[in-house]
This record gives C-alpha cells, sequence and structure tokens, in this order.
C-alpha cells in the first residue's frame, strides 16, 4: 500500500498534465459568441416582463373605475309634440345614459350578546365533569396527585433488553452468511 508520499506525487503528476493541456480550437470565439446572446437575451426578457407589468396595471385601473360606475339606459320617455315644438328638434327615439356611482355601505357585523361566543365542551372535557359530580374526593386526590407531579422531574427507567435465547436455554448468536 502506498504512503502519503506516494499518493502526493501521484496527485501531483496527474495534475500537471492536467494543467498543461491546450484549450480547444476556437474556443474564446465561442465563450464571447455565448456572452453576447446572453446579454441580448436579457435585454428582450427585460423588456418582456416590464410590458406584461405595464398591460397587467393598465387591466387593473381599468377594472377598477369601470367597476365604481354603474352605466343605466333609461326608457324613452314620450313626449308631446307640443313640447317638442316649442324646444326645438329633439331626437324622441334615443335613450339618455346616465353614469351613477355606486355608494359603497360597509356591512356591520352582527353583535353577540355574550364576547366571545362560548363553544361546546369537547368530550374530554365533558368526561371530565362527570367524573367530578361523581367522585368528588377522588378528583381532587387526582388534582393533587397531579401537582405534585407537575414540580417533580420526569424520571425514565432504563430500557433492559433481555437477549433471545433458543428453547435449550442457549444464547443465540447472529452469524454473518
Amino acid at each position: 500500500m502506498p504512503n502519503n508520499d506516494d499518493w502526493e506525487g501521484l496527485i501531483d503528476g496527474e495534475l500537471s498534465r492536467y494543467a498543461d493541456a491546450e484549450p480547444l480550437a476556437g474556443l474564446d470565439e465561442r465563450v464571447l459568441r455565448k456572452i453576447r446572446l446572453e446579454r441580448s437575451g436579457k435585454r428582450w426578457f427585460a423588456a418582456g416582463v416590464w410590458a406584461v407589468v405595464a398591460v397587467a396595471v393598465c387591466v387593473m385601473v381599468t377594472v377598477t373605475v369601470k367597476s365604481d360606475r354603474q352605466i343605466v339606459a333609461t326608457p324613452t320617455i314620450p313626449i308631446q309634440k307640443a313640447a317638442v315644438e316649442e324646444t326645438g328638434p329633439l331626437s324622441v327615439d334615443a335613450a339618455r345614459v346616465v353614469v351613477r356611482r355606486r355608494a359603497k355601505v360597509a356591512r356591520a357585523l352582527p353583535k353577540q350578546d355574550i364576547f366571545p361566543m362560548p363553544t361546546p365542551l369537547t368530550v374530554e372535557e365533558r368526561a371530565l365533569l362527570a367524573f367530578v359530580r361523581r367522585n368528588p374526593d377522588g378528583a381532587a386526590r387526582a388534582f393533587e396527585d397531579m401537582a405534585k407531579w407537575s414540580d417533580s422531574p420526569i424520571e425514565i427507567k432504563p430500557i433492559a433488553i433481555e437477549p433471545l435465547s433458543s428453547g435449550d436455554g442457549q444464547v443465540e448468536k447472529g452469524e454473518k452468511q
């Protein structure tokens, strides 16, 4: 087995051969071409992102402006000929378009008599209440014991694993095959 000096000599020899290798012909041109392509691609990508952002902002502004207004077409009211002659020529068939802003009404939340609202008891809570009602002395002792346990440190018994034994009383050992 070679020692550390032999390994270092082998590694140094291989690295010197690797460092003496010449690059393939045209490598510098390929690298420069790739850099130019990446730069031009980033410009197009950035322009595309800004275009998408601009379109999204325009759509949001349009939706916001349109959602605040309600367009209502009022039906045509028949006008008597005398009224038309006094005021001049009017288009009787044209519908008048009225733009109204919808009033934004804040909905009031329902008021509750009790805050916070009590929630129904869980199964465990109902079982505890039933235990206390049936056996108040036992519940008091149980709570006293729990108070003592909460202050004392937790003790964990060490795990003891007995070795496996065969029917004849001998301990079996795992064998490699």
